[in-house]
């Protein structure tokens, strides 16, 4: 785009004519870049936009799996607050070539590193040669200080070690901080299936799926990882005869401090329909009394087997809650500010189903709040070109919107017919200019894209 103005001299830009409001909102967009020429009286301003969807990096395993199993390389990933380290998890790494056990590992990336051909991560975290799955969660706290890592399958119950990243930068594989595991965990629980750190890391909440057949979520005040300070679970499920809710299978808290999105995905309004919800507390009412009943359970539009609430995240700006619904490919956009009432949601469906489809199983917004991408990992662009990510611009959102561009690897990807390609462990970094894709069952051990 291209904005030309006359008799500029050393006056405002800005005139105050009807177009006054449009320039300024272009000026001020994060997602847009603009050189400027000037020529005699006029100044030339072009725009353009700063994704231009480049593929800048492709991360790999630096060392293959001693049995030739798929290690899951890049299932989750995150980038520390000011860009300049990705943490890459890969669960299913085996440390023993006789037991065959998924003990897992988190590779450390410096930015600087990535435009790099085939770079070298400069840290590498492991746990003991037993089976954890470490790696199955990560997140880095707002601050950046530290690091909270899942294994959800550590002593077959679950365990989250919090690191500090000085250690990180500083010496190979250090020990952590804490090790959080609580004693009323069942067999199976899945402790650190998903969490997440509170708007100013004053807690942490932790998502134990499995835990007693329904599902917990675990909150912890960050100054004191002994005890939590609250525990959670479905309340409206106890005693019903019914299958694992897999409460907790993702935690998300807004950016205002105002609630707390735990998903449900295998929630049945019958008998193993796994329609999924969404439980919403205030953040107020978690304050008082242990498990308070939600503020509002969200559910799908009558749809079996929806899975909704797959993938659940507030929007940076705390203004919006997506919910990934990848069994009737389909996302549910709903504003904080009406959410507890009866408003409805914004859905975003599919573009294009392919004979394959999982549209919402994998979706992140932007740091500015403006972009969201959602991926389908199952579409069929061609053989061998598995999956994609579809981006959109948020700055209205609207049902049947459509996507901005398409993401495809083309050839890039080589998985089995009926698995899953590119398009999961979506990420953006904070500078909003480059984002994470995994294809975690690529060439058998898992490849993570950087796109630019």
């Amino acid at each position: 785009m291209v904005v030309q103005f006359s008799h500029v001299g050393k006056r405002n830009f800005m005139s105050g004519d009807s177009n006054d409001f449009k320039l300024k909102n272009l000026f001020n967009n994060p997602d847009l870049e603009f050189t400027h020429k000037k020529s005699g009286d006029k100044v030339t301003i072009t725009l353009k936009p700063k994704f231009e969807g480049n593929l800048f990096s492709i991360l790999q395993s630096n060392k293959p799996n001693p049995n030739g199993l798929n290690e899951r390389y890049g299932w989750k990933n995150d980038w520390s607050p000011n860009g300049q380290i990705l943490a890459v998890g890969s669960p299913f790494y085996e440390l023993s070539t006789v037991n065959n056990i998924d003990a897992g590992r988190v590779y450390f990336y410096k930015f600087d590193e990535l435009s790099k051909a085939n770079p070298q991560p400069f840290n590498i975290l492991e746990r003991e040669n037993e089976v954890g799955s470490f790696g199955s969660y990560l997140r880095f706290s707002k601050d950046g200080t530290k690091i909270a890592i899942g294994a959800r399958t550590k002593d077959n119950k679950g365990a989250v070690y919090i690191y500090n990243v000085s250690d990180i930068l500083n010496g190979a594989n250090p020990n952590p901080l804490n090790k959080i595991q609580p004693n009323n965990l069942t067999a199976g629980a899945f402790f650190g299936v998903s969490l997440e750190w509170n708007y100013n890391d004053s807690q942490l909440a932790i998502g134990s799926a499995q835990n007693n057949s329904i599902g917990y979520v675990y909150i912890y005040n960050t100054d004191n990882f002994n005890v939590p300070v609250n525990i959670l679970n479905p309340v409206d499920r106890i005693g019903l005869n019914f299958v694992n809710t897999y409460y907790g299978y993702k935690v998300s808290w807004d950016s205002n401090n105002k609630y707390l999105a735990v998903s449900a995905m295998w929630y049945d309004q019958i008998l193993d329909n796994d329609i999924g919800a969404v439980y919403i507390y205030s953040v107020e009412n978690l304050k008082f009394g242990i498990n308070p009943n939600p503020n509002k359970i969200l559910k799908p539009t009558n749809s079996q087997f929806a899975n909704f609430g797959w993938e659940v995240k507030f929007s940076p700006n705390g203004k919006q809650l997506a919910i990934g619904s990848p069994g009737e490919f389909k996302v549910y956009i709903y504003d904080t500010n009406t959410i507890l009432n009866d408003s409805q949601p914004v859905i975003i469906s599919t573009p294009q189903k392919s004979f394959g489809c999982n549209f919402g199983v994998s979706l992140d917004w932007n740091p500015s709040s403006t972009k969201l991408v959602i991926a389908d990992t199952l579409f069929e662009s061609e053989i061998k070109s598995m999956g994609c990510v579809y981006l959109y611009d948020v700055t209205n959102i609207y049902t049947g919107m459509k996507p901005m561009q398409q993401i495809i690897m083309k050839g890039l990807i080589n998985v089995n017919a009926t698995d899953e390609g590119f398009g999961r462990g979506l990420r953006w970094h904070p500078s909003n200019r480059y984002l994470v894709a995994n294809a975690w069952l690529n060439n058998k051990s898992g490849s993570l894209f950087v796109l630019h």
